[in-house]
């Protein structure tokens, strides 16, 4: 009950006397009340390269990448955004300090700045005595965010959501298997560098990184189909082909790419690539699917309605077909194989065909695979499907030689055999109307046949 409802006489029967004033705060509230305080991001932005890095640990993948990774380890500069990645079989110490080691030492010959901070959460990774002798040794301030409450490292908490968000992407885009995660991980990394941050949106990351204006002319989208030129120092022959199919997975640098090979699986690096850029996937509206009256889905049963309004209902769907029609959602599937549900191929039964519907308003699970629907034959694969199926018997052993005629009055000689053949070859020949019969022109040679 609050003092506000009292002091405005909002309801009857509640009569206190005395201050409504509280001196303290209600414990009991505290206790069902308490929620975590808001993440302000209003921290003190670095203003030169190395003031305070950020690092992140992702993994272990659900599958090992190509290089036998399961890990990726981010380390993002504050000031540039300037990103990079290392990949590891294990998220150990040992592992994560080495490569720590490495960046500390490449980032300050580059930059020729000296590393201050570095920002981690409470992973035993990082907090351990080999990170601790290691920050002493060459003053650096290891910065550990509160237990649980990896927001306060939202940095490299929302740079790693991005690069697996544009690694889902790529992916599903090239059409490669997830065991290339790590390259298109690395690829998203490497374009990430060439787009401007939310801290500086009027530079370029990897532009503050390196100090000097970038190009971005060497890029190509990650799985482009390409071909590469096979080098004479090979000892390849004259006639040997001067390329090979690949596929775009990475970048080293400016001047050469890193490809694959689909067929043998084989990686390697080139710069004499030529690249073919096709049509990406874009989501598309729903197909509209016009039904005949024929295989119109939601047919009417004659007892739900009265004959005249049966009868005026077909005559409307004739009339105006459902042209914006959305083909329904796909059975459960535990209920494609159950006992009910003739396999493919099968028909339906009368029973089968009255059945109830069901209902297409319930939310229904999205399928793992599309069904597929029996094809159609074509009446030339009728026609040559019941070629395929007559009896071998079209022939006739004579002298022990295999004999067939050539003639109508050799192939009389055994009708017995050639007469049905005979027979039905003429008539298919007249149902698609092979020839017509003309009266016979004066004055012209006629040509014999079979």
């Amino acid at each position: 009950m609050s003092g506000l409802e009292v002091r405005k006489g909002l309801i009857d029967g509640l009569n206190i006397q005395g201050n409504l004033e509280i001196g303290g705060v209600c414990e009991d509230c505290i206790f069902g009340k308490h929620t975590a305080h808001p993440y302000n991001d209003n921290g003190i932005r670095e203003r030169d390269l190395l003031e305070r890095i950020h690092i992140d640990i992702w993994g272990p993948a659900p599958v090992q990448s190509a290089g036998g990774a399961s890990y990726f380890m981010l380390i993002m500069d504050g000031y540039s955004s300037y990103h990079q990645v290392t990949f590891l079989s294990s998220k150990s110490a040992e592992a994560t300090l080495k490569v720590f080691r490495n960046y500390h030492v490449e980032a300050e010959h580059h930059t020729g700045r000296k590393l201050q901070n570095v920002c981690l959460d409470m992973g035993k990774e990082w907090l351990n005595s080999a990170w601790e002798i290691y920050a002493k040794a060459h003053g650096i301030k290891l910065d550990f965010t509160t237990p649980y409450a990896h927001q306060q490292n939202s940095a490299a908490e929302k740079s790693m959501c991005l690069l697996l968000n544009g690694a889902q992407s790529v992916l599903a885009e090239s059409g490669l298997p997830i065991k290339y995660w790590a390259d298109a991980v690395n690829t998203v990394t490497y374009v990430r560098n060439f787009i401007p941050s939310m801290r500086h949106p009027g530079s370029i990351p990897a532009e503050l990184w390196y100090d000097r204006r970038q190009d971005i002319s060497h890029l190509q989208p990650f799985g482009t189909t390409a071909y590469a030129h096979i080098p004479l120092d090979l000892g390849l022959s004259k006639l040997s082909p001067r390329l090979t199919q690949v596929t775009l997975i990475g970048y080293f640098g400016h001047g050469s790419y890193k490809l694959l090979n689909r067929t043998t699986g084989a990686v390697f690096r080139s710069r004499d690539v030529i690249f073919e850029e096709g049509i990406t996937h874009l989501a598309k509206q729903p197909t509209p699917t016009v039904f005949s009256k024929e295989d119109n889905p939601f047919p009417l049963k004659p007892d739900q309605t009265s004959k005249n309004t049966t009868k005026s209902l077909s005559k409307h769907i004739e009339s105006q077909p459902l042209r914006l029609g959305i083909a329904p959602r796909p059975m459960i599937m535990q209920d494609l194989h159950c006992d009910n549900t003739p396999l493919s191929g099968e028909k339906l039964t009368q029973e089968q065909m009255q059945g109830e519907v069901p209902n297409m308003n319930k939310e229904l699970p999205i399928a793992i695979q599309k069904t597929k629907r029996d094809p159609k034959l074509s009446n030339q694969l009728k026609e040559s499907l019941e070629y395929l199926s007559r009896p071998v018997s079209n022939t006739a052993d004579t002298n022990l030689d295999t004999w067939t005629p050539k003639t109508y009055k050799d192939a009389m000689k055994r009708p017995d055999l050639w007469w049905e053949p005979i027979k039905h070859e003429l008539e298919m020949l007249k149902k698609k109307g092979v020839f017509e019969v003309v009266l016979r022109p004066q004055g012209k040679n006629v040509i014999g046949s079979k």
